[in-house]
């Protein structure tokens, strides 16, 4: 498993930049945008080593956001074998 320094600086560099430019957002000019993903549910499960949400696309993880802020909530799909 990954430790949550390293999760913390893939998050920081690759992830959530990923994630910000699969939703249209620049995170230079749409600071609030940026805030609001970072207070969002997927950020708080994406930031836990132990969900294992870090392996998943930045595709995916922008659809999750999307479903958050229309519905409130997401759902993971479980992971197939």
């Amino acid at each position: 498993m990954i430790d949550s320094e390293r999760l913390s600086a893939l998050l920081g560099l690759g992830i959530v930049p990923s994630v910000l430019r699969e939703l249209g957002i620049d995170a230079e000019s749409q600071t609030e945008e940026v805030t609001r993903f970072y207070h969002s549910k997927l950020y708080e499960l994406l930031s836990k080593p132990e969900t294992g949400m870090w392996h998943l696309s930045p595709i995916l993880l922008a659809e999750f956001y999307r479903e958050e802020l229309e519905t409130g909530s997401f759902e993971v799909p479980e992971e197939q074998s």
